[in-house]
Formats: C-alpha cells, structure tokens, sequence
C-alpha cells in the first residue's frame, strides 16, 4: 500500500529554481516527527486573492518527482505547499492511516499557524491516497479549507483492494482502510472531483461513489463538479489535463486573481505528475 520512495537528502536547491520561487520547509507533528517539505511561491502567501494548495500526493515517488504539478499550480497563481508523508522521501517515521491523517494536521497547522493563511485561501488537492488524506484532513481541520480537489480517488481502499482481489478476505484483513466515503457527507468545501474513464486501478465508478456521498452543494452554495476525463488512466492525468477546469473552478469560488486570470487566457503549461494508489 505505501511503496516509499526514499532519499538521503531532498532540497529545494535541487529542483534547480531560485530560492524565492521555492524553498525548503519543516512541520513538526503532534508526536514530535518532523516532515521535510517544499514551499513555492513564497511572496504569493501575503496576496489576498492568492490561493494556497495544500498538495497531497498518491503512494508512490516523492516531492521532487511533483515538481511539474507545483509549477503548474504556480503558474495559475497559486502558492503550493507539499509535505512529503512520513517514510517517504527523506522523512523519517513508518507509514500508516493514522500516521498520516497525523502529518496532514501538521501540515495544516504550518499553513494555517505559522504561515498565518486563512483556511478560506487553502484548496487541498488529493491524488489518489492523496484524496483520502484531503478528505479526512477537509473534515477534521477545524476550520473549513475553501476547496478540495481530488484526482483517481477511491471511495474506500477496502472497496477498491476487494476489486482487484475478489478472491481474497480483503474485507476482514485490511489494517489501514481510507473509508473516504464515510468522511465526503461531511465535507462542507467548494469540491471538484477528476478521474479517468479508463482508469484500471481505481475504477470510474468508484471515484463517482465518492462523489455522490458528497453534499451536492458547498457551504456557500456552490454545486459540486465532477470531470471525467475520457480515455485517461490512473497514471497519465497530468496538471495540464485538468488546467481548464481546474482554473475556471478557483475563478468560480473568488480565488482566481490576476495572476490566475492572465494565466487561463492563453498560457501554456507543459506538465506531469507521478501519481500511484
């Protein structure tokens, strides 16, 4: 479930971008850990109309293999904040559900606390395991986030582990379970949903379970959004694919700005990602 990409030693210095367009950042956990992360867009933090996305990847790669999701997102105006989870990348601690819902309150806390951004700035944005971590974290922060966004995510790990292995007890054995599908009645955050129609590891019709647990609209009124993306896997949606939706959904929910205006009148953007279970 958690194969780890692991590093001695990962820094901003080694995207090769300069220090004021990412720099490297620590949160501490409640039980002491500290996640090694990186931060782009430092300056954007202080703008009003700059959102800041709280990115959450799938189980596979580390921070340095996002970095063109990153730039896509900053392209669009956005800061972006990635904790790698502990056990990956070069955090220490062992990977678990609840050791990671711990490190998605860290990094919370960081954003909220010490970079001192109002929850209604912060989109969480989930790939995969990632939208389990940004459902859960969109529940229990306190304080609302504006949005979630979630990528080929799987409206339970026992569901979608029962699929693909209907032959085995998964209902009885499985430790760490991501029931998101217990969590999205209660998330109240402006939400847009992707996930691919060809998607062999978690299956369309699980991603669009999730999304119909969901409220059908935000606190602020606002419908929920799902995307299908036709002829797409799990491990092919790129930034660019999502792009237009993605910024005419911040323009939607007033985290827009000129910098994200400018951005979706003709911008190109070149990117991937890394994204597993």
């Amino acid at each position: 479930m958690y194969p780890a990409s692991r590093a001695a030693r990962l820094q901003a210095a080694q995207t090769g971008l300069p220090s004021h367009v990412v720099q490297d950042v620590v949160a501490t956990a409640d039980d002491g850990l500290h996640l090694r992360g990186l931060l782009y867009g430092t300056e954007r933090c202080t703008e009003e109309a700059a959102p800041l996305v709280i990115f959450f990847p799938g189980n596979g790669g580390h921070r340095l293999h996002r970095l063109p999701t990153a730039m896509g997102l900053l392209s669009l105006g956005c800061a972006v904040l990635h904790f790698d989870y502990r056990g990956y990348g070069d955090n220490p601690g062992v990977t678990s559900e609840p050791s990671l819902h711990a490190d998605a309150l860290a990094v919370w806390k960081y954003a909220t606390q010490h970079l001192e951004i109002p929850a209604e700035r912060i989109v969480l944005f989930g790939e995969s395991l990632g939208g389990a971590v940004a459902t859960r974290l969109a529940v229990r922060a306190g304080t609302p986030p504006a949005a979630v966004v979630l990528n080929g995510t799987f409206a339970s790990m026992v569901e979608t582990a029962a699929w693909h292995y209907p032959y085995l007890p998964i209902r009885w054995v499985l430790r760490d379970r991501w029931p998101s599908i217990d969590y999205v009645p209660q998330v109240t955050s402006s939400l847009l949903q992707f996930h691919g129609t060809a998607d062999d590891i978690v299956p369309l019709d699980h991603g669009r379970a999730l999304f119909e647990a969901a409220p059908t609209h935000c606190r602020r009124g606002q419908p929920k959004s799902f995307v299908p993306l036709d002829g797409y896997g799990h491990n092919n949606i790129t930034l660019a694919t999502m792009r237009p939706e993605l910024s005419r959904f911040l323009m939607r929910i007033g985290l827009a700005g000129d910098r994200l205006q400018e951005a979706s009148d003709g911008q190109q953007l070149r990117s991937g990602c890394v994204s597993d279970l």
